[in-house]
């Protein structure tokens, strides 16, 4: 089986990237990676006798697969890993696909249970928490990886032209919430320093995140795993509802060092709150 692989300028690549149209899980994701100049497409026909294709951006961690996996011989994905050669997490369609990527060898591989909410209604006014509720600006930004967030990438934040908020609590960066600005989506996250839970300030500062998303004419997401209990908590204390559950399949191939955490900020979830 041969290999097209296209970038997003490529006169073709509006037809192959159709194929996602109707794609039902992770919006925000798959608006994300369709904005983003350096995703690539790679498939094995332009036509409808294509088995599979896969949508690959660099600019955020989710990518996404769509086909026909029976299609799809295992030597022909591992030649697909073989090309790509680092770590990548698939937002899967169905569970066809979910058990094509996550075969039991060679290759290291997982299924994370995922649950995507989406916004309904503005959620109504929280007691103030004893923190001051602070705008994430420059002057900020250098903080939340040392004293809230250890995962957080500043460099990523200004790529995704992202937005946020943090709680203050004697001048320490006790919580953190952001979104990117990109797409028309916004996929919010919040973070809270593991001695500043239970205390209403992933509430506070998601809720200030939402309505600047808002604000801004965004449409707000929140996708996190399914196990994480108070991050579903805290999505739905916001308002957001109907909840979707499906699968991501992490794939570590090659010499890099494995996904240490779903939850990191290209991927975009939400932690402990």
């Amino acid at each position: 089986m041969s290999f097209i692989l296209l970038d997003m300028l490529d006169p073709l690549a509006p037809r192959v990237r159709a194929r996602f149209d109707s794609f039902p899980f992770d919006p925000a994701f798959l608006a994300y990676a369709h904005s983003d100049p350096d995703t690539k497409l790679l498939t094995d026909a332009f036509d409808e006798n294509s088995s599979f294709t896969f949508l690959l951006p660099r600019r955020t961690a989710v990518s996404f697969v769509c086909g026909h996996p029976d299609r799809l011989a295992p030597d022909d994905l591992d030649r697909f890993l073989s090309l790509i050669n680092r770590p990548l997490i698939f937002s899967v369609p169905n569970s066809n696909w979910l058990q094509k990527l996550t075969p039991p060898a060679p290759h290291k591989s997982w299924q994370v249970p995922r649950v995507d909410y989406t916004f309904v209604r503005d959620p109504a006014s929280f007691p103030s928490p004893s923190a001051q509720i602070l705008p994430l600006d420059d002057a900020l930004l250098p903080r939340v990886r040392d004293e809230a967030d250890p995962d957080f990438d500043p460099t990523a934040f200004r790529a995704l032209n992202a937005f946020g908020h943090v709680a203050l609590v004697e001048n320490h960066i006790a919580s953190v919430a952001w979104s990117p600005s990109i797409a028309g989506w916004a996929e919010i996250a919040v973070s809270t320093a593991p001695s500043h839970r239970q205390k209403g300030l992933a509430r506070a500062i998601g809720q200030a995140t939402l309505h600047e998303s808002l604000r801004r004419n965004l449409r707000p997401h929140v996708s996190t795993n399914q196990q994480n209990t108070p991050a579903r908590r805290w999505a739905e204390s916001l308002n957001f509802s109907n909840p979707v559950p499906h699968n991501w399949a992490v794939i570590h191939h090659g010499l890099s060092n494995p996904i240490s955490k779903f939850e990191n900020q290209k991927g975009q979830a939400t932690k402990d709150q």
